[in-house]
Formats: structure tokens, C-alpha cells, sequence
């Protein structure tokens, strides 16, 4: 039996060099069949063209360059490339990257696991004070982890992939974040909204060189406004991210799904309790003490998180009576507060 084609849409703005290394890694390391289709953002060096014209004429089965006609940026020449990309599933990705073997087999295998994982992304970065380069690293903390996965807040567009049925339901990205700058985060919450989950692939690695495709929208100063313009539209459509420390010193079962909720809104949560919780999440950590030492312990993570500069502190701490009624369904008081900070100005 075949497998399913994968599309993989790549804008490009010239920096011949990264798109150069991206290609000539996903041509070496992708076993998984698939077409490559190369947004050209109307590049102005001729140095582009010529690499252009070259890697279309030496591999014209897997790779198709597409043009567009004047400048569109990120989010408008990923929506050019989408009308290309017409296979099962789809991957966005940046030129400033480079894939590891297995990479792409390991992200549909398990975004074939569940019919509500929408969107998957690898593992993209080393881990900080990883002793070794990245190809240790992949050896040892990748793959390792074949098959495994984790749910997460929103796929990074460093490399994600996308189920069709997804693109069917939400399309692509939203242009009110164009040129650039929270379009992925969007398009995750979106997906959310419509009952699909993010996930990150364990045992799929794609390194990302980080801050290089956006060099292009301009100088310093003038991208640190653009973060600041789109910031605004995301959060008043989505609301903030918080913090939040949920004390469990005896809530009812229900505790389990109540966390994913909140998980899924967005937020960073904390758990104190004599219990598990049935799940992983890249924003979830759990810290399981003896019924006894639930109170202790609750009261040194809330003095050390003293020591950190208001924005981030925990914005809330849920507990007793209140985690009670917050977690068997009821009205809270935790809940008004909660929508209220999520959507201040």
C-alpha cells in the first residue's frame, strides 16, 4: 500500500546559502515521498534565481519553484504555496532549518495516531547546557523517543505539519498577521477552536537556525514594533497566556480534564498534589508530594516565585473550596478572574 503524499512549502526571500543547506537536507534525509514546493517571495539577488533555476532543473519530480509576482512576505507567500499544496498533508517550514533522518516518517506516523491531532511539530532546538553538538543530540534525545509524543500549547512555524482536513476546515493563515510575527500561534488556536490538538513529535528532529527569516522585514527596532502591532490583534482575539498554581488537597476527579482545558486556553499550569495527572503537556508540571507535605510544599513554590519580577508570577493560585467548585464544572470566582486577566489591556 502507498503511502499518502506529503507537500512541504518553503517561502524564500534570497539568503541563498540557509535555503541552499534546508534543501540539500531534505533531499538527502526524507524517505517519506513527498513534493517540495519553493515560494519565491520575489527575490532581488540574482544568486537566488540562478540556485532557483538549477534545483528545479535537477530534481523536477520532487521539487516545483513557484514565483510570486511582487513581495508578499511570510504569511502571504505560505498561502501561495497552500493553493499549491494540495496533498493529505502538508508541512510549513522555514529555509532557516535543516532536517534529520526520519524526520518526516516520524511526524505523520504520529500525526496518524489520533484522528484529533491536528498539527505536529518536532523537536527543533538542543536542549540548554546539552553537552554536544546537535548531531549528539539527536542521537541520544531524539531518537530514542521514536513514536512518542507530546502534547503542546501551539506548533512553532519554524516546521509544522498539517493534516488536510485541518487546512479544509480553518484554510491558511490569517492575514491579518501579515507580513509576519504570531501567524503560527494564531493558526494553532484556530485548529483548537475547531476541535483538533498540537502536538510535538519526540522522534523527529529538524534544527532550527532561529532569527533569520524575519532579518528580512527590516531593522531591529522596526521588527520589535511589528511583534509589538501583531501581539496586540492576537491577544485581544485570544487573550494572554497565564500562570496559574492549582494547591490539590483533595479536589474531585474531574481535576484531570479541568487541567487540560486550561492547558488548552493557553495557560502555564502548576500542580501540587498527592496525586498523578493522566497526561502530559509541554506547559503542565506536576510536582507530587505525600497528602501531608501538599500544603509545604505549596508555600515554597509560592515564596521562591516572590523572587521574580511581577509579570511572571503565578497570576492566580487556585485551591481549597474555590479548586473544589472550579473543578467539578461549577461557577467560580477563579473562573471570572481568569477571563478577566487573560483579556485586560
Amino acid at each position: 500500500m502507498s503511502q499518502p503524499l506529503c507537500a512541504i512549502v518553503i517561502p524564500v526571500y534570497d539568503q541563498v546559502d540557509y535555503t541552499r543547506a534546508c534543501v540539500a537536507s531534505i533531499l538527502a534525509h526524507t524517505a517519506y515521498p513527498f513534493r517540495l514546493f519553493i515560494v519565491d517571495d520575489a527575490s532581488a539577488k540574482p544568486e537566488t534565481a540562478a540556485y532557483l533555476r538549477e534545483l528545479q532543473l535537477a530534481e523536477p519530480e520532487r521539487v516545483r519553484v513557484v514565483h510570486n509576482a511582487k513581495n508578499l512576505g511570510y504569511v502571504g507567500t505560505v498561502n501561495h504555496g497552500l493553493k499549491y499544496a494540495t496533498a493529505p498533508y502538508v508541512v510549513v517550514m522555514n529555509n532557516d532549518t535543516i532536517v534529520y533522518p526520519g524526520w518526516l516518517s516520524e511526524m505523520i506516523a504520529v500525526a496518524e495516531k489520533d484522528p484529533q491531532i491536528g498539527i505536529v511539530n518536532p523537536q527543533w532546538d538542543v536542549i540548554k547546557k546539552f553537552k554536544g553538538g546537535r548531531d549528539k543530540f539527536f542521537a541520544t534525545h531524539v531518537l530514542p523517543h521514536k513514536g512518542e509524543y507530546i502534547e503542546t500549547d501551539w506548533a512553532r512555524g519554524c516546521c509544522y505539519l498539517t493534516k488536510r482536513c485541518v487546512i479544509d476546515k480553518i484554510g491558511g493563515l490569517d492575514e491579518a498577521f501579515a507580513p509576519a510575527y504570531y501567524d503560527d500561534w494564531d493558526y494553532s488556536m484556530r485548529a483548537m477552536a475547531v476541535g483538533y490538538i498540537c502536538v510535538r513529535a519526540l522522534g523527529a528532529f529538524v534544527f532550527h537556525i532561529k532569527n533569520v527569516t524575519y532579518s528580512v522585514c527590516g531593522p531591529e527596532n522596526q521588527i520589535n514594533t511589528l511583534i509589538d502591532q501583531k501581539g496586540i490583534i492576537f491577544y485581544q482575539r485570544w487573550g494572554k497566556p497565564l500562570k496559574l498554581l492549582i494547591i490539590d488537597d483533595g479536589v474531585p476527579a474531574e481535576m484531570t480534564s479541568r487541567v487540560r482545558d486550561l492547558l488548552r486556553g493557553q495557560n502555564r499550569v502548576v500542580v501540587v498534589s498527592s496525586r498523578s495527572v493522566a497526561f502530559q503537556h509541554t506547559n503542565l508540571k506536576v510536582v507530587q508530594v505525600p497528602r501531608w507535605a501538599v500544603r509545604i510544599t505549596s508555600a515554597l513554590i509560592l515564596v521562591d516565585d516572590a523572587r521574580y519580577a511581577k509579570a511572571k508570577r503565578f497570576h492566580l493560585v487556585i485551591e481549597g473550596k474555590e479548586a473544589a467548585a472550579f473543578f467539578a464544572g461549577q461557577a467560580s470566582d477563579s473562573q471570572e478572574k481568569m477571563q478577566k486577566m487573560k483579556f485586560e489591556t
